[in-house]
């Protein structure tokens, strides 16, 4: 009797262990290589916090958690999901698209990779050395508003008063991203 108590226990507790010791699939990424590049990771705030670039909107950090809480179901669901997939028009906000473009650079493995992302989005893009000695890195992405239209949802007023739209990342010299700027200017 004792011997099958214990049995059972150590069954019962080598379950528990075993359910602690699996990972979600969400976060299991091998890396692997979309339209733009090489995704190494699914960036979460586990991963690396969010850090604003504009202003410290911690609830998108909440709401945007996970790279995949930015993609359409349909895709988030994919083993291989399409990081380009994402569409800047369907951000509720500036920041919230701040938010997404931070977790989606944090996922690839190189700022030329994000580079390539802003390619599939941005009618013209560019890069380079910034920051302090040429320390940090950067990509960023513009759009004329007067010729291609706002590239992410704006009140009316933006529409009439802004000229350019921007994202610019910025990067350490390791490759990690520091910050994400989505702005406009007139």
């Amino acid at each position: 009797m004792t011997a099958r108590i214990l049995s059972s226990f150590a069954a019962a507790v080598g379950l528990t262990v075993l359910g602690l010791a699996q990972v979600s699939a969400r976060d299991q990424v091998i890396p692997y290589h979309d339209t733009a590049g090489v995704v190494a990771r699914h960036a979460d705030e586990t991963i690396l916090p969010y850090k604003s670039g504009t202003s410290p909107k911690r609830s998108y950090a909440k709401d945007f958690a996970h790279v995949l809480d930015c993609l359409s179901r349909a895709e988030a669901i994919k083993d291989k999901p399409d990081l380009t997939t994402y569409d800047l028009t369907k951000a509720p906000s500036r920041h919230a698209l701040e938010t997404c473009v931070f977790r989606i650079a944090a996922s690839y493995e190189t700022p030329n990779d994000m580079l390539s992302w802003l390619k599939t989005k941005a009618p013209h893009v560019s890069s380079g050395k910034g920051g302090c000695c040429g320390s940090q890195y950067y990509v960023s992405g513009r759009w004329n508003i007067r010729k291609t239209g706002h590239p992410w949802p704006s009140n009316w007023f933006d529409h009439f008063w802004d000229e350019e739209a921007h994202i610019s990342i910025q990067y350490s010299k390791d490759n990690e991203v520091l910050k994400v700027f989505v702005f406009t200017t007139d």
